[in-house]
This record gives C-alpha cells, structure tokens and sequence, in this order.
C-alpha cells in the first residue's frame, strides 16, 4: 500500500515566530502599562528599531566586520528591548517607565526648575562665579544632585571655545627624588579639577619653558598650574609671555602678578617652634626638604627653613641646620649623621616626607626613645601621617584643601581674566601625639 506523501513540513528553527495578532492579545499576556506597549510597539512591532540596527550592520560590514546574525545584529539588541519591556511591566506607573529610558537626560532646565531659579544662574553656579551666593549656589548644587545632573564638557566646550583641560607641569628637572607628596598632590588635583568640569593634562618639566610655549601656541590647555615652583622659576615669565591664566602652586620671589597658592608654611614654623618653646626646649636640629640650591630650590623647603631659622632665633632657641653636604644623603643616613654630630639636642623637627618615614626604624635602630630620649615634630599631609602610622605630633598638610585651593583659583581667573591677582594660604593645624615632652 502507498504511502501519500506528507505534505507538513516542520518549521525551520530560522523561522521567527509569527507577530500577535492584536494588541489585545499582547495585553492579556500580562502587559500593565500603557506606556511600555507604546514603546514596545514603536520600536519592536512597527520595527523603527530593526530597521536602524540593520542599517548599522550594514555599515559595519563596508568597514570589514562580519555582517551574520551571529555577530551583530538588531536582533541581540531587540533582546535587550523585550528586557526592558518587562522590567518597565514591574514599575508602578507610566512615568517610572519612562525615567528608565530618558532619566539620564537631564537638562540645565530641569535642574533650574528644581532649583527655583534661572538657567542663568545654574550656568553661574557651574562655572563658580562669584557673583552667587552661598545659598543659591548650595540649592542649585542640592538640585544637581538630586537629579542626577551631570555636566556635558563636550557641550559646554563648544558652546564657550573652550578646551576645558587644565594643564599641570611638574617641575621633575629640579627634583628627582622620589615623592609621596606630589603623588597625592596629583590625584587630588585631578580629582577637584573634574569636579569643576576640567580634565588635567599632565607635563613634566623636560622641556621646560618650550612645553608651556607649545601647549600656548596649540592651545591645548584654558589654563596652568606650575607645581614645584622654585625661588627663581623660569617657568614664571614663560608662562606670562604666553599669556596662559597661571596659578603657581607655591610661592617664588616675585610671582610677577600671577596667583599663588600654597600651605601656610610660615605659620607651621611659628607653632612649631612655639611649641618647643612652651615645653621648655632651648636646643634642637631641622632636618628638612633637600634644596638644589639657595635662592632655586624648591621654595616651600626654603620658606620653611627660613623661618624656623628666624622663629627659633626669636624665641632664643639654639638650632641646628645639617650642613649642605648632607642635604642629598639617603633619608636614614642623614637622620643618623644628625644625631651623631649634635649629641646634645633634645628635639627635632622634620620636614621631609622620606625622613619622616624612615625615622621610627632609624631611632629603634639607634635605641632611641621618643619623647623620652629625643621629642620628635614633623611636617607631614595628614593622609600620608594616617596611612603610614606616624606617631609624632604633626603639622597636617590637608592635601584636598590646597588643591581645591587651587584649582578653584584657576577656574576664577579662566573665567575673569582681569581681576587681580591673590596669594593663597592654606594653614594646618597641628596635632599634638605627645611626641615632644616637657623639661
């Protein structure tokens, strides 16, 4: 007997499903809001979507890329639609769908609105100008937040001709030596200056005064900061010459009208050396940052030299300097040739960062108690002091302050050019640990 041959054929796993046949079919399968039909149905079922997608893989097969539904294509990305779609089906309302899509387009608008105050002001806020109080400027900053607002800097380079990118020059040339400080000096500045809408563009100082006439005549940067000023920095004129706005993070001889930022050095010596004095020291020893060389080193190691050298000689304080000779020793060498050659000191104040490191496993060394043997004070920023476990009473340079110092000075003078130049410092305060007894 034959067999009539069967006309059913099974389906082709290539084969999409068929489309609903009605909206209410889709409704009834468990669709709660309008609004996620709605989208569902313009980019899924009218095939918006699909379309666009297939126009990209077409692109993306002139360009070489393999066009197969196994790489790309707008299937994998209708995936994440119906994703979408049944997350928005969890939300409570239409409106909450809705943020899923464009919540993150938030406009000045928006948080002007929220803030109860123009677009204006908000600009104003953003680019800090000084001419908004407190108040509002914490209102518009607290709508920001709440919003989500995030700056565009693409945007808003356009819209002002603007790079908006800092430059930073290191001053690596004049100092070697490896440190800690700069390092979180880096991170800090880089942090606050993204915080002002700004990328920071780093430079070393090998090519000295040409880099900052390259990125001037290439307009790479809106503004700089020169870090490791020296006392007598070349770095001052080239930097005027090309009319770059310049803050000095630091403060050399003559700043020549440019702004200045920096830790109140001055002062750290004064409470120190007034400290050692209330305790009833007459003779100590400053082991301090190495100088190159008097009048162009590095000029916060010498401001600070100097007026320990003025403080303790007001206050009738013997103090010793280590010769120069020993400037450029190892750190631990240098702390012990310190001790050898002044026997008689009951204290010492340091101020560079390598010393300070190395100074509890020297004086153990040395089998010398602190403060019972010796009273010890350094000069130190208060993140490396925490991490590093420093036991002394200390001067702390609060790292974020002078940063934010200064890159808030920068933006000041990018946005008015012709205001007059100022000098910023940034005092700390002194932690007492109990490392400097009393006689």
């Amino acid at each position: 007997m034959s067999r009539k041959a069967s006309t059913h054929r099974a389906p082709c796993r290539h084969t999409q499903p068929p489309r609903p046949a009605a909206r209410s079919d889709r409704a009834s399968a468990g669709v709660k809001t309008r609004l996620g039909n709605r989208m569902y149905r313009i980019f899924v079922r009218d095939m918006w979507f699909p379309r666009l997608c297939g126009g990209i893989r077409g692109v993306v097969s002139m360009k070489g890329a393999p066009s197969s539904r196994g790489t790309f294509d707008g299937l994998s990305i209708l995936g994440s639609f119906h994703s979408f779609r049944r997350f928005s089906e969890r939300r409570s309302s239409a409106q909450g769908a809705l943020w899923d899509i464009v919540g993150v387009m938030v406009t000045i608008t928006d948080v002007a609105r929220e803030a109860g105050v123009s677009k204006t002001t908000v600009s104003y806020v953003i680019s800090h100008n000084p001419r908004i109080s407190e108040e509002t400027a914490k209102r518009v900053r607290g709508a920001m937040s709440k919003l989500g607002y995030v700056v565009n800097h693409s945007a808003r380079a356009l819209s002002t001709s603007k790079t908006m990118t800092l430059g930073l020059q290191v001053n690596a040339a004049e100092n070697r030596r490896v440190s800690l400080t700069r390092g979180a000096y880096l991170c800090e500045l880089a942090d606050f200056a993204r915080q002002n809408g700004y990328d920071l563009l780093l430079m070393s100082n090998r090519n000295g005064v040409e880099g900052i006439r390259d990125i001037a005549s290439a307009g790479k940067v809106d503004g700089l900061i020169l870090m490791d000023v020296t006392c007598e920095d070349p770095r001052v004129d080239a930097a005027i010459e090309a009319g770059i706005p310049t803050v000095l993070l630091g403060l050399p001889d003559d700043p020549k009208g440019l702004d200045e930022v920096d830790t109140d050095f001055e002062r750290a010596a004064r409470e120190l050396i007034s400290l050692f004095k209330r305790k009833g020291h007459r003779e100590i020893a400053l082991v301090h940052t190495p100088e190159e060389s008097l009048g162009k080193g590095a000029n916060f190691a010498v401001r600070f030299r100097r007026s320990v050298m003025d403080e303790a000689e007001a206050m009738g304080i013997t103090l010793h300097v280590p010769p120069r000779q020993d400037w450029s020793m190892p750190p631990a060498e240098k702390l012990r040739n310190m001790l050898t050659r002044y026997p008689d000191i009951s204290g010492v104040i340091i101020d560079d960062d390598n010393t300070i490191i190395s100074t509890p496993q020297v004086l153990l060394e040395l089998g010398v108690s602190v403060p019972d043997d010796l009273s010890v004070a350094v000069v130190v920023p208060d993140v490396l002091r925490e991490q590093m476990r420093i036991p002394y009473t200390a001067i702390d340079i609060n790292l974020p302050a002078v940063a934010q110092e200064a890159v808030e000075t920068m933006v000041r003078r990018i946005e008015h050019t012709d205001a007059p130049s100022v000098t910023r410092l940034v005092s700390q305060p002194l932690t007492d640990l109990g490392s400097v007894k009393t006689l």
